[in-house]
Order: structure tokens, then C-alpha cells, then sequence
């Protein structure tokens, strides 16, 4: 999505607040929510499920290599950050459609924390990956 002078969208970020999603959407304008709502939909399929199957499949594959040392259930990272981006992304595309109309701070909030879980379990899956493929290849 073109940031139509809105910043970063809110998926790319952190966490936000209520304040951050309104004037986002605000700055973004109708043509840049629509084309927003689009990427949602895309978001949602095919893009988080290809990831998904890919993280998760590398994980596993370098899991299993270590012979038992390490489980091969660190591949369940890879839904649960699906999960996280699920909750978020649908919360970002309702948000987007109620638009001018205020969604709940609480929505806001497990939306914020969804992102936030995301980038967290991310992150971390990125590091484990790279420490499981640079442990099989020195072992």
C-alpha cells in the first residue's frame, strides 16, 4: 500500500494506540482505505498462509536435523504467529471500514498486542531458525 503521506502502516509498526489507527486512517484517505482493504485481503490470503508453511517448514526440517536435541515442535511458532497476524489484520481491515466511526480501545489493544506478539514470536523464530541451521551445519 502507497503510505499516502500516513507513515507507516500499522502492520509494519510496534504496537499503537487508539490515537496512532485514527489518525492513519485519517491520513490515509477514502482512496488510500480502499486500496488498504484490498491489501488486507490479499494480506489474509495468500500472503500469511505462504509464510506461514514456509517458516514453519524450515523450522521444522532444521529442528529435526538436531537428531532429538532440539523438538521439532518450534515449528508451532510459525501458526501462532499466523494467529497473531490473523487477529490483527482483521482488526486493522474492521477498523478500516468503520472508519470515520471510533472502534473500541479494547479492539484497538488486542490488536496492538497481536502486532506486537507477532514481531516478538518473528523475531525470535527468525534467531532460532539461524541458530538451528548454523548448529546442524557445524555439528
Amino acid at each position: 500500500v502507497e503510505s499516502y503521506n500516513a507513515g507507516t502502516t500499522l502492520d509494519l509498526r510496534y504496537g499503537y494506540t487508539a490515537d496512532d489507527v485514527r489518525y492513519w486512517l485519517y491520513k490515509l484517505g477514502p482512496e488510500g482505505r480502499e486500496k488498504y482493504l484490498r491489501m488486507v485481503q490479499w494480506d489474509i490470503f495468500p500472503y500469511i498462509p505462504a509464510y506461514t508453511i514456509l517458516l514453519g517448514s524450515l523450522l521444522l526440517m532444521e529442528s529435526e536435523k538436531t537428531g532429538g536435541r532440539y523438538p521439532c515442535e518450534l515449528a508451532w511458532a510459525a501458526p501462532v504467529i499466523m494467529v497473531c497476524d490473523i487477529v490483527e489484520t482483521s482488526l486493522n481491515g474492521y477498523a478500516t471500514k468503520k472508519f470515520p466511526q471510533k472502534i473500541s480501545n479494547r479492539l484497538v489493544l488486542i490488536s496492538s498486542v497481536a502486532n506486537m506478539l507477532k514481531w516478538a514470536y518473528f523475531a525470535l523464530s527468525i534467531l532460532l531458525l539461524a541458530y538451528l541451521f548454523i548448529f546442524n551445519r557445524i555439528s
